[in-house]
């Protein structure tokens, strides 16, 4: 069989495992023990070859499930330690709450998209014990990683947080970027970042070709599909809902996308005068600053509109007698999130974002939303 033949069998079969895997819900799936055989051996052999094709372990095409079974319970306690290098914080962070209790922990609804993102990559089994709600590592695993880690994965950790920061930015407002702009611009803030592919394969990335081809040569541009530790299986999700624009961001765009890290600056100084401005606030209100801090904090990573609303609902309680009054709110809470001052959460200053053509603001009904607030 020729080189070709052979490389066509293979995409083949893999764009056919893709599409069984992702079409099932693994969280679902029940487990069983602590014994990463039997974990395994409750997989389906398709999604054992998933596993094995994301940690780079070599296959044959024919191999059993026997066969495969044996060679990831051998490798996955080797590659666990290596691939988790690729993770970021809030992935590493649940990782030593499994080794600091010994492999088991309570689950939590927060712990639902991490322990699914990890499970899609295939990193290591955090499983779900259906009856008692517990998280648990298998002993292979964990062992692996008792050993492996050290303090010099929390500086990989935060390199890996710098990248997946600036795709935050990005997907926040456009969803789409120039592939070279990209690139040399994180690349000027990570070192280990040596050439202009490496950084496809560090698993912050994961791709899904059944949606959309993950690279239009044509037009030079790179689609961002799936961030693996918040599991963007839905790219509505993260594509802000109504906000996706395709723009060439420049360098220059993109560092001032991805710095904006803290409320402590003249931008937000601004942005809360016109905050108050629009809400009709007192500077000595109670609260202000707080509730502009988390609005603005839950808008930069990514929140919809929708969850702007159930934010703005801790902090503030409307009538019902007064429609008009709900109505003006809603377009001024509108207004916050998609115009000038959603420029400036990352990075512009106001008079910049005024300077920036076609900003994109979709039509949306806010009577719809009506009955999103909270009433007295």
């Amino acid at each position: 069989m020729s080189n070709r033949s052979l490389i066509e069998r293979a995409a083949k079969k893999f764009k056919e495992t893709l599409e069984i895997v992702y079409k099932k819900d693994i969280w679902d799936k029940k487990y069983v023990g602590t014994s990463l055989l039997a974990n395994l051996n409750n997989l389906e052999q398709v999604e054992l070859e998933q596993i094995a094709f994301v940690l780079g372990i070599y296959v044959d095409l024919d191999i059993s499930k026997p066969e495969l079974l044996d060679l990831l319970s051998e490798k996955l306690p080797i590659y666990v330690p290596l691939y988790l290098k690729n993770s970021d914080k809030q992935a590493f962070y649940l990782i030593q709450r499994l080794l600091n209790n010994n492999g088991m922990i309570r689950y939590y609804e927060k712990d639902r998209n991490l322990v699914l993102g990890l499970r899609y990559t295939g990193i290591f089994f955090p499983v779900i014990k259906d009856e008692n709600k517990y998280i648990v590592m298998p002993e292979e695993i964990l062992g692996s990683l008792k050993l492996h880690i050290d303090d010099s994965f929390e500086d990989l950790i935060n390199q890996n947080q710098l990248v997946v920061d600036y795709l935050y930015g990005l997907l926040n407002l456009y969803g789409i970027i120039g592939y070279e702009h990209f690139i040399k611009s994180v690349r000027r803030d990570i070192e280990h970042l040596e050439n202009e592919d490496q950084w496809y394969y560090l698993g912050l990335i994961k791709f899904q070709e059944r949606v959309n081809p993950h690279f239009d040569s044509q037009n030079n541009k790179l689609y961002l599909f799936k961030i693996v530790h918040n599991d963007l299986s839905s790219l509505q999700d993260y594509y802000r809902s109504y906000n996706l624009r395709f723009k060439q961001l420049t360098k220059e765009e993109i560092l001032k996308l991805g710095r904006q890290t803290s409320t402590e600056t003249q931008t937000f100084t601004k942005l809360k005068t016109l905050f108050m401005e629009y809400f009709a606030i007192k500077d000595n209100d109670e609260g202000i600053t707080e509730v502009l801090s988390a609005l603005t904090e839950k808008m930069k990573v990514g929140y919809t509109f929708i969850e702007c609303i159930s934010l703005i609902n801790q902090y503030f309680i409307f009538s019902r007698k007064d429609q008009t009054g709900a109505i003006a709110f809603l377009n001024k809470l509108l207004t916050i999130y998609f115009d000038t001052p959603m420029y400036a959460l990352k990075g512009y200053t106001l008079a910049e974002a005024q300077k920036i053509a076609n900003v994109y603001v979709p039509q949306i009904n806010v009577s719809n939303y009506l009955d999103k607030l909270r009433y007295k």
